[in-house]
């Protein structure tokens, strides 16, 4: 059984980061909250959030500036980015998609739509991270054997010929020994 998903919920009204709390707590979910966006981006730096909840009107860092953030800081892994706002104009929806946000959702939203867009996300999200487990064991099987652990020819030729490239590249000299 897999864990509970972890939402991070930004907002600065507190009524509201109550009220998605409850929703999403009384659907199995853990979550966390931050009150601006500088907590959010800090929050997504660490580990363990399976998606962040951002409402873009928060002062200082606005969410589509926090999504923009967040996005940039977790380029190698998949982390869904909401965004929830009261604006229900095709320009923000747009900018805020294009900025890299997985989603839209305009205030006052449906319940079970959020949780529906969430639910979604999550199961996106652990898919993901599912493959990049596979891709990490197949990238590992690729250049060691499973038998020993030890490396195999493949990784010794490709390791060889970047270290001959180096070696070119700064004129140092290379030496190289096999034991068998």
């Amino acid at each position: 059984v897999p864990a509970a998903p972890t939402i991070l919920v930004a907002d600065d009204d507190h009524a509201a980061r109550t009220y998605i709390a409850t929703l999403l707590k009384k659907h199995g979910m853990n979550v966390e909250f931050a009150q601006d966006g500088a907590r959010a981006v800090a929050r997504a730096r660490e580990q363990g959030v399976d998606l962040v909840l951002l409402d873009i009107m928060m002062p200082g860092l606005d969410g589509l500036d926090c999504c923009r953030l967040i996005k940039g800081i977790t380029q190698d892994a998949f982390l869904p980015v909401i965004l929830l706002t009261a604006r229900t104009d095709t320009d923000s929806r747009v900018s805020g998609l294009r900025i890299g946000a997985a989603d839209y959702v305009c205030k006052p939203f449906d319940d079970r739509e959020l949780l529906a867009r969430v639910s979604n996300l999550v199961r996106l999200k652990r898919m993901h991270d599912q493959i990049n487990e596979a891709k990490g064991r197949l990238e590992q099987l690729a250049v060691k054997d499973e038998l020993t652990g030890l490396y195999n020819y493949r990784y010794l030729h490709t390791r060889l010929s970047e270290e001959f490239k180096r070696s070119e590249r700064y004129r140092d000299p290379l030496a190289c020994v096999m034991l068998d």
